[in-house]
């Protein structure tokens, strides 16, 4: 079966999916196009290796393309000020190579119309055709291939993918039936034809599909679960979007270049982006006032903090009129732990350009770290009320009112983020508007959050786990079990989803199949409570109650073990209130009686910590190095490393206590660089 590489646009995400019984490794989406355009069971049916050399050619230039917009990308947001050169770099880089990507797709298109008509020849095209978005072109090229060799599964699934993008489900959705009839142990082609808009909710066929899909499953269980590690599913984006990546926005300046890329409009894309490059204020401004915000910013990426400061400090003395001077000296101040210092630098630079939409950024993130939320969602509001909107905006009001405990408003900020991207990080994005509108019992809303977070990517077993979660609280059993099973796919160790397999086959009545669920859950973990409940209802519903009893006992168990463990936090919260109250009276013989019994309770750093704190506070220095050196072994944190290192000098032991100073000041340097990355 074929796998696509991905064409490349923001804004239509389709599912492409790869043949894997034969256990050809196919590779990402930004694979060579000449590794992905033939049939993986056939692959010496092409036999004219220069047309393969000029399709690896336009794949080479895309990732090339896509390079350099990556570097565009972590450039125009201007972290440290010195972003200039790299912004007219990746824009040159983009542009001349967007110009030989062009040409390499003509000089394979005149090489294909010279060879004879066959269907591999109109794939090849196709795929190349489809990695530059040209999609009416590349149907065409589908449809001969279809006339030339009707029995290839993976040109219908290639033309299905062409049809979406066009905008034809119609013809998309035969495309799709025609290549599960070809191919019907490919579950990732019959969960494409199962969504909706191919397969209407509740409708027979929806069901037959999703029948479809099981069965598949369990004949590619059989041979093997994915030929490549990024999992069966393609999906099409310049960028690849992987979980845990936080997201990244658009500059306000630079959104209508994005808005042109995110359409495939490449050349207008780069032609606005140079416009508003010119202008940026990473380029503007003397040339001896840039220089020394470069140097500057050479020595906070390697976390030279404190040089780097005086530096700007003599820049901003020089040219009290450069924002960018005083924007960069804002952050060295903050990643200095000066929030004072940081406010005051970052008014300045607004108040010389109420246009800077990187200082109203900075400082609304200033604010939040010093505590002063209120002062934040002011100036996240006053930057949206000059105009200058933009996702990352509405992504810091989105988490302010998250951390207020105001999910309504976090979730309708997160809703117009949402219009403006993110760039990358789209998988985090939709995983948490999901999460925020299931706290409001809101699952419509969160279905749909976390079917565009499987649509950004696919091959998450975690986004699939999660949608079947919500259909199951919803009654949703078949599109529940769709999800549960396709995330156990991907990931046979995800014991959560093989536990929602089981409780969808309870909720069916298909208890045989559930007491294999719930097993296989059991052996991944065998704490899951709701897997050991699942397995013993199963078991007692099979007819076997001594099984179903024995389990339950388990399951008795392991409740009084977590009602245990809830008690017992209880009263270690409650013991260290207490000893809070004696620390404050000065009653340390009291304070440390406490907290030697929440050591007994809770033998983590923490608890030794403040141990030791009370037994130096009463003299016993060599007691608190020993519970200090415990806490060390645990958690070998900068205050860790202060609280010893005081104890030792207490001591005498000086030369071990400069010792550890040391290591405290390279760990805040550490956590420094952590702040800048």
């Amino acid at each position: 079966m074929f796998a696509a590489c991905a064409p490349a646009v923001f804004g239509a995400t389709v599912l492409l999916w790869c043949d894997t019984a034969t256990g050809r490794a196919q590779a990402p989406a930004e694979c060579a196009t000449s590794e992905c355009s033939i049939d993986a069971r056939q692959p010496a049916r092409l036999q004219d290796p220069p047309l393969l050399a000029d399709a690896a050619a336009a794949s080479q230039l895309k990732r090339q393309f896509v390079d350099a917009l990556q570097r565009f990308v972590r450039a125009q947001a201007g972290t440290f000020g010195d972003e200039g050169a790299e912004l007219d770099r990746s824009l040159s880089d983009m542009e001349s190579t967007l110009e030989r990507w062009d040409a390499s797709i003509e000089a394979l298109r005149a090489r294909a119309s010279r060879l004879p008509a066959t269907a591999d020849v109109h794939l090849v095209a196709a795929v190349v055709l489809l990695d530059r978005l040209r999609v009416h072109e590349a149907i065409r090229e589908l449809e001969a291939a279809i006339r030339s060799e009707d029995g290839r599964a993976d040109v219908h699934a290639l033309a299905a993918l062409a049809y979406r993008l066009a905008g034809r489900p119609a013809d998309a959705t035969r495309a799709l039936q025609r290549a599960a009839a070809l191919d019907r142990d490919n579950p990732a082609v019959f969960y494409a034809l199962a969504q909706p808009w191919a397969s209407p909710a509740g409708s027979e066929a929806a069901s037959q599909t999703r029948r479809g899909f099981q069965r598949a499953v369990r004949a590619r269980s059989a041979v093997t679960r994915a030929g490549t590690p990024a999992g069966p599913f393609e999906r099409i984006d310049l960028l690849k979007q992987a979980g845990g990546v936080a997201p990244v926005f658009a500059e306000a300046r630079y959104l209508e270049g994005f808005a042109r890329l995110n359409e495939a409009d490449y050349r207008e894309a780069l032609a606005r982006f140079r416009t508003t490059a010119h202008a940026d204020p990473l380029v503007t401004g003397q040339p001896e006032t840039r220089d020394r915000r470069v140097q500057a910013a050479s020595l906070l990426r390697a976390a030279q903090v404190d040089t780097a400061r005086r530096q700007l400090e003599s820049a901003a003395e020089a040219a009290p009129d450069d924002s960018e001077t005083h924007r960069i000296l804002a952050l060295a101040c903050w990643v200095g732990d000066d929030a004072g210092c940081a406010i005051s630098h970052l008014r300045s630079a607004i108040r010389l350009v109420p246009s800077d939409s990187r200082a109203r950024s900075m400082l609304a993130r200033v604010f939040v770290e010093d505590g002063r939320a209120a002062e934040a969602e002011h100036e996240l509001m006053q930057t949206l009320e000059s105009g200058l909107v933009s996702g990352s905006v509405h992504y810091q009001l989105a988490q302010l009112y998250q951390r207020r405990a105001l999910p309504p408003q976090a979730s309708q900020q997160l809703e117009k983020a949402g219009q403006y991207g993110p760039i990358v990080g789209r998988d985090h994005f939709f995983r948490l508007m999901g999460s925020l509108l299931v706290d409001q019992a809101d699952f419509d809303g969160a279905v749909a959050a976390y079917t565009r977070r499987i649509d950004v990517n696919p091959n998450s077993a975690e986004a699939h786990r999660q949608l079947g979660e919500i259909f199951f609280l919803q009654g949703r059993n078949e599109e529940a079990l769709l999800e549960a099973t396709t995330a156990a796919w991907l990931d046979p160790a995800d014991a959560r989803a093989l536990a929602g397999v089981g409780q969808a086959h309870v909720r069916a009545t298909a208890y045989p199949e559930a007491v294999i669920a719930f097993r296989r859950a059991l052996e991944l973990d065998g704490g899951l409570q709701e897997a050991r409940y699942g397995l013993a209802t199963s078991l007692l519903r099979s007819g076997k109650a001594d099984e179903a009893r024995s389990q339950m006992a388990i399951v008795e168990r392991l409740q009084s073990e977590a009602a245990a463990r809830g008690r017992l936090a209880f009263q270690v919260d409650a013991l260290r209130r207490e000893a809070s109250g004696y620390l404050i009276a000065g009653t340390l013989d009291d304070a440390i009686r406490v907290l030697s019994e929440i050591l007994r309770a809770d033998d983590s750093a923490r608890s030794r910590r403040e141990l030791s704190v009370a037994l130096m506070r009463a003299g016993r220095t060599v007691e608190a190095v020993e519970h200090l050196e415990a806490a060390r072994r645990l958690d070998e944190s900068p205050e860790v490393l202060a609280l010893l290192a005081a104890a030792y000098e207490t001591a005498g032991r000086r030369e071990d206590g400069a010792r550890l100073r040391v290591q405290q000041r390279r760990l805040i340097e550490q956590a420094r660089l952590d702040r800048l990355r």
